[in-house]
């Protein structure tokens, strides 16, 4: 998608749509090894759910032991990432 501009995530950006993430990194109480996608789309969203339904204030910390590569795409938007959920109807 050459041309397509795209803009980071930052927690400055967020804060101006009125959006705060739910976990803070220095609250952290799950440490997960491996920062891929199938845990940043699923595991790492049903923790942020259960977290908004019961409290507490921590978090997750993914360690990439293999690459730097999503860890350092990562560092550049706060740590924050989107995830596009589909469904239908009954979703």
């Amino acid at each position: 998608m050459s041309g397509v501009a795209t803009a980071r995530l930052s927690r400055r950006k967020l804060g101006g749509l009125g959006v705060v993430p739910a976990v803070v990194p220095e609250q952290a109480g799950i440490v997960h090894l491996g920062l891929g996608s199938f845990h940043r789309g699923h595991q790492a969203v049903y923790t942020a759910r259960a977290l908004d339904a019961g409290g507490g204030p921590w978090g997750i910390v993914g360690v990439g032991s293999r690459s730097r590569r999503i860890a350092d795409a990562l560092r550049a938007q706060d740590g924050l990432y989107s995830v596009l959920e589909l469904g239908g109807a009954d979703a």
